[in-house]
């Protein structure tokens, strides 16, 4: 998924016709040039515009179309054309400085590419003429760290940088404040018009008002809106392209890319605005974007998936070493219309399964991943609604609660260093613990236990305090058994070792 969408008006800038063509070009030449103005990396705060220098040449005997285009990348979420002239024949060379469209990154990732390419339909719309750069947008004052702006919170967004507010992001309905952290999230829901639909696509009230509340109770005011439907489709892809009209997730959010505030993301009100290329701009500053669909291609009964930033294995590891949280993204989607009834009821039902999934797949696109900081999943010390052990409230896990970990607990070494003799989890209460365990021989066998009861993690029927075992290694079950009572026999002194 590209991180986001950015259309602006055409900028006109002024151009000289100078007579003939300059030296090593040819009669009926047919050329393009651009650079861009600054040493690279560029570095812009949000909202200002990247300067160029563009070159038109046009010998040829034909009248034809120029056009100047930056490509899609991380500060524009599609190639979007910024200057077109029409060039009469033998014109000559054109020439003159542009700004760019405004230039975003909410102080996300490193200098990232950046690239204009000019065609022109004397070349059958070809590439006739490229530069590139590197850029690098700084973030302004962000108080709460909320990833939106103090001015933004303040004054709502310009997003054009025309003196015009665009969205006014400080006023209701959305009333968002600078000094408490504000999350934004659009929910639509694909119809459910088909014979292989078995239940309603759009989410339970009562799922989103348990996920707000979840994010109160952190201080955090999490600001869902739903209600609009979408198209209609069996199955979706969510970080590709595909060839059909509904057919994944761009085609949901964004729509035609030829049709200016196509799709579905903004309200209809705001897609049919004038002003519609700026207000779907600034939204997409503040807002991520989920749908709730049947399924998705090739993923089987996966109930959704979501952005995590640059989620590339070099990356992960920095960013566990530096122990922060991936740089995250903007969209996600639910895809629960896949389960039958049986799956759902034996995840809590369908208020429960949506909850934890919603909070599952926004929490990657809040950088978090299956572990944390880490993508190791089903952790037993890791109790957070992202380890797949905790997702959903199964019969041995109704008690979890519906919240990532909000402290980090002391770790857990694998290789001789499980304690069995002392709590499961110190410092947790009686919180269930899930973990994986061997029985018969058999590994990857789910077991629950109380977090504040010794526990044979490893199922050899002994009990020490410097076992090995593989914990967090689960065949996923829905519904954990409870660990047998640990033995009773005095266990030989040993010590607890840690990672």
């Amino acid at each position: 998924m590209l991180i986001r969408r950015v259309i602006v008006p055409l900028v006109l800038f002024v151009v000289a016709a100078l007579l003939g063509a300059p030296a090593g070009h040819a009669d009926g030449a047919v050329h393009g040039e651009c650079e861009f103005l600054g040493t690279s990396p560029l570095s812009l705060a949000e909202g200002e515009r990247p300067r160029a220098r563009i070159t038109f040449l046009n010998d040829s005997q034909e009248s034809g179309w120029f056009t100047a285009t930056v490509e899609a990348g991380f500060h524009y979420w599609h190639a979007t054309p910024f200057y077109r002239q029409l060039l009469s024949a033998e014109t000559g060379l054109v020439q003159g400085e542009f700004d760019l469209p405004p230039a975003y990154a909410e102080g996300l990732g490193d200098a990232s590419g950046l690239r204009i390419d000019i065609t022109s339909t004397l070349s059958g719309d070809t590439t006739i003429g490229t530069c590139s750069t590197n850029l690098k947008v700084h973030t302004g004052r962000d108080t709460d760290q909320d990833g939106l702006l103090d001015d933004w919170e303040i004054n709502g967004i310009d997003y054009d940088q025309d003196g015009t507010v665009d969205l006014a992001l400080n006023q209701p309905p959305y009333s968002a404040d600078p000094n408490k952290k504000d999350i934004f999230v659009e929910l639509d829901a694909m119809f459910c018009l088909a014979s292989y639909c078995q239940r309603s696509r759009e989410f339970d009230p009562n799922a989103i008002s348990q996920v707000v509340t979840a994010f109160g109770a952190h201080g955090i005011t999490l600001h869902v809106y739903t209600g609009e439907r979408a198209g209609e489709a069996e199955r979706i892809t969510f970080d590709t392209k595909s060839p059909g009209s509904w057919d994944d997730f761009d085609d949901v959010k964004f729509g035609d890319p030829a049709i200016a505030c196509d799709g579905n993301f903004g309200d209809v009100l705001d897609r049919i605005s004038r002003n519609c290329e700026n207000i779907l701009g600034a939204k997409r500053l503040a807002f991520r974007y989920a749908v709730s669909v049947h399924g998705l291609t090739g993923l089987g009964t996966t109930s959704g998936q979501a952005e995590a930033g640059d989620d590339t294995q070099q990356h992960v590891d920095l960013a566990h070493l530096a122990r922060v949280a991936l740089p995250g993204g903007n969209d996600f989607v639910i895809s629960l219309g896949a389960w039958d009834n049986t799956r759902i009821t034996a995840n809590g039902g369908q208020t429960a399964a949506e909850a934890g999934t919603f909070m599952h797949e926004l929490g990657h696109t809040l950088g978090l991943q299956h572990g944390g900081l880490d993508s190791v999943n089903c952790k037993p010390n890791y109790l957070s609604v992202m380890n797949y052990s905790y997702q959903f409230p199964t019969a041995s896990t109704a008690s979890r609660p519906l919240d990532y970990q909000p402290q980090e607990r002391a770790p857990m070494n694998e290789d001789q260093g499980l304690d069995e003799v002392g709590d499961a989890l110190p410092g947790a209460g009686s919180a269930t613990v899930v973990y994986g365990t061997v029985v018969a021989g058999k590994p990857g066998v789910a077991r629950t236990t109380p977090a504040n009861k010794p526990v044979d993690w490893n199922g050899d029927g002994t009990s020490a305090r410097s076992q090995s075992g593989d914990v967090n290694h689960i065949i996923m079950a829905p519904t954990p058994r409870p660990a047998p009572s640990p033995p009773s026999r005095p266990s030989p002194p040993g010590t607890t070792g840690t990672t």
